[in-house]
């Protein structure tokens, strides 16, 4: 004989050839029982109640559970402050080139009514000229 146990492997395989359930599924009637012991209810249900058939997450029996908050980021370290610090920063030296170069457009803009306002004192001092000769 030898003095080496089975292992579990060698019992699992034993138990499902024998027709055993594991530890994880069992039989509910359906009935609930009082605080005496009376049974609460008249039907029965021989159902099978399969623990391994329930979805197993790392947290636990839990399942698929809607998050509370959203996709929002759950860990707010230095790292992300200086990441949106930086969008800012990036935002407002855009809206500066925005201003800065609407500036030079209004600048050329007045450099060129300036041009066109003393051309037309010029002409119309012409036309007072022209106006008195004939």
């Amino acid at each position: 004989m030898s003095a080496i146990r089975p292992g579990t492997a060698s019992r699992l395989k034993s138990a499902q050839i024998q027709g055993k359930s594991g530890t994880a599924c069992r039989v509910t009637d359906g009935a609930k029982t009082g605080a005496r012991g009376r049974t609460l209810g008249g039907t029965t249900l021989n159902t099978m109640v399969c623990v391994e058939d329930r979805p197993i997450t790392q947290q636990g029996l839990g399942g698929i559970k809607n998050p509370i908050r959203g996709p929002k980021r759950q860990i707010e370290d230095k790292s992300y402050f200086l990441g949106l610090l930086r969008g800012k920063i990036n935002e407002i030296n855009s809206e500066v080139g925005n201003i800065t170069r609407q500036l030079v457009e209004k600048e050329e803009d007045n450099a060129i009514f300036v041009q066109y306002e003393q051309m037309a004192e010029k002409l119309a001092y012409e036309i007072k000229e022209l106006q008195v000769i004939y």
